[in-house]
């Protein structure tokens, strides 16, 4: 019962190898043609290359299907064939290597020359950049997205597109190619191998989809890139069949850098770039109506009270670690997802209404100028310096994070804050009717409570209500010392305040 069933297993694998044998064989037969684009030397040479692959990956399988038909079929393989096979394919390894060996020194340098710059475009007030398709072609063989083989050419659609500020008033086009070779004047041949015309009519540019390599020249990894020079107040705009990936470098002014990833819309060269404010207001569509925050990563964080909702982002960001966003709800979530660093995002927010805010492993933060009825903040990470000016009925503050630092500003009725280790509090001047403060080993702690202040810390370096030493000092006898809130602003000016006061009593008394 078992031998049948091994041998329709064995017979599906014999079966299966022969058909990958017989595939690859196909496959690299078909590249006949056009093998001599990537090879070094005379057509002789790719072709021997060519079929030192179809040997180099048929033997083995060759090998595998006999090994199988020997199980299968019950016949004994003779021992020379098999030396015979692997000698042969010894012999067209070495040979392949040898032939890639001769390629790979087509690669040692690397040049580029610019074609010529198109200008005399001053009249226009907007550049249209638009892609030109390919001619089709029948015969066509594809290698990937952006290789293809059609008739006698090689075309490659890889090219970039860079945007800067122009020096002067008018636009410029300048197309720039590069490539690899022997030696500068082989590198030069393979350049002028790759061919792409620019075509310009009137105030639009229409670039060729791919660059193309005729049947005798070689592929060299040569780059093309059209630079586009547009002067300040002047537009440039992508049509919608040039893709992202097409474009490598943009001047976009940093306020509008990340928030907005569309490349094909129009925009504007302002000062420090190019701008978009019909991109702004449509990506602010997508991220509006949000009244919480949850903010991580590498930023240096300013949340802003605005009747409307505004985000911009200044600073480079790494391409390893892009900035995400999600929204659900109300909830606003922004991750960066890279290390607090020497050089921290800018991440600017305006929003009517915020109730709370979460902070993980962030930099500096400042919130400024909102009002309402309830607020939470909460932190988690060391070392964040969190300036708070607010009018909040209720605030309710968490920081877990160890020896950070949060300083209150404004107006409220009841404050509740939970420190971390070694965290600050410095809330002397928040004018608050109530407050609850604990945690384990805080640092310094500040408030200015008229009412009742219950304080939960333990072994906390010091806990002072500033309202209770302005009455302390104010119920002085001493009417001549001019007592300043907005000059208080820690405990050594209290301190001072109030042995200046006890000299002036003494002096008195005397």
């Amino acid at each position: 019962m078992i031998a049948p069933i091994l041998y329709i297993i064995g017979g599906i694998i014999f079966f299966a190898l022969l058909v990958s044998l017989l595939g690859i064989s196909a496959a690299m037969i078909a590249m006949v043609p056009n093998v001599h684009f990537f090879s070094y030397g005379p057509p002789a040479l790719s072709y021997l290359s060519l079929a030192n692959g179809i040997f180099i990956l048929g033997i083995p399988l060759i090998f595998l299907v006999l090994t199988a038909g020997k199980f299968l079929f019950k016949y004994k393989m003779n021992s020379a064939v098999i030396i015979g096979l692997w000698s042969f394919w010894a012999v067209n390894l070495f040979c392949l290597v040898s032939i890639v060996g001769s390629t790979s020194k087509d690669f040692k340098v690397n040049t580029e020359t610019s074609t010529g710059i198109i200008n005399g475009l001053h009249d226009a007030e907007t550049l249209h950049i638009h892609l030109k398709k390919d001619a089709p072609i029948r015969s066509v063989i594809n290698l990937g997205d952006d290789i293809e083989f059609a008739g006698d050419e090689l075309r490659i659609s890889d090219f970039h597109i860079d945007v800067v500020k122009a020096d002067n008033n008018d636009y410029e086009v300048e197309l720039v190619k590069s490539s690899w070779g022997n030696n500068i004047v082989d590198a030069d041949q393979y350049i002028s191998d790759a061919e792409y015309d620019i075509e310009v009519k009137n105030n639009h540019v229409y670039l060729p989809e791919s660059y193309v390599i005729n049947r005798g020249g070689k592929w060299r990894d040569q780059d093309i890139r059209i630079i586009f020079r547009v002067p300040e107040g002047k537009k440039i705009a992508f049509g919608e069949n040039i893709r992202s990936k097409h474009i490598s470098k943009m001047e976009i002014d940093p306020a509008y850098s990340r928030i907005i990833n569309s490349k094909r819309n129009e925009w504007t060269m302002g000062d420090e770039g190019l701008t978009n404010e019909a991109a702004r207001k449509e990506k602010m569509e997508e991220f509006s109506d949000f009244d919480k925050l949850d903010i991580s990563g590498n930023f240096r964080v300013y949340v802003e009270q605005d009747d409307n909702y505004d985000i911009r982002i200044v600073g480079e960001e790494s391409p390893h670690y892009p900035i995400e966003f999600d929204k659900a709800g109300g909830l606003l979530e922004i991750n960066y997802p890279r290390k607090r660093g020497r050089d921290p995002i800018k991440l600017y927010i305006k929003m009517p209404l915020l109730e709370s805010i979460a902070l993980e492993n962030t930099n500096d933060v400042k919130i400024l100028d909102f009002e309402g009825e309830s607020m939470s903040i909460s932190n988690e990470g060391r070392n964040t310096d969190i300036k708070v000016y607010v009018e909040v009925s209720n605030i309710d503050i968490e920081m877990e994070g160890n020896m950070s630092e949060i300083e209150l500003h404004g107006v409220g009725e009841q404050l509740k804050a939970k420190l971390g280790n070694h965290t600050i509090l410095d809330a002397a001047q928040f004018k608050t009717v109530d407050a609850i403060v604990s945690g384990e080993h805080t640092g310094e702690v500040i408030v200015n409570v008229s009412g009742s202040f219950v304080d939960q810390t333990e072994h906390a370096e010091k806990v002072k209500n500033l309202y209770d030493l302005i009455r302390e000092i104010k119920e002085d006898k001493t009417s001549e010392i001019e007592v300043d809130l907005n000059d208080l602003k820690d405990l050594k000016k209290l301190k001072n305040l109030k042995k200046e006061i006890e000299e002036a009593v003494n002096s008195e008394k005397q």
